[in-house]
């Protein structure tokens, strides 16, 4: 939290988060950095050894309009979904 506030001290507003991710239950906060390119600032990573039992993606589905573990990050802003396609992270987005 407090890495996310310097972020926006900086003139960086979060445009996603913050959050907690599922799979690494690490928690998120995503910027758009210089020429928009996404950043993602993050922490605690889930540090696993052979007991792990891993999971598939319908483990890792939230209920309908939860974006993270929490349940209390907001919807994408269009800038960041604009992001994501400029950058090919969604369906349907250029990838060169």
């Amino acid at each position: 939290m407090p890495g996310a506030g310097r972020m926006r001290d900086h003139g960086y507003p979060i445009e996603w988060g913050v959050g907690r991710h599922g799979a690494g239950n690490n928690v998120f906060a995503y910027f758009a950095g210089p020429e928009e390119f996404p950043i993602e600032l993050t922490g605690e990573l889930l540090q696993i050894d052979d007991t792990y039992v891993p999971h598939g993606p319908d483990y890792w589905r939230w209920p309908a309009g939860r974006l993270d573990q929490w349940g209390v990050t907001d919807p994408h802003a269009p800038r960041w979904n604009r992001i994501q396609r400029l950058y090919g992270f969604t369906p349907g987005a250029f990838r060169s």
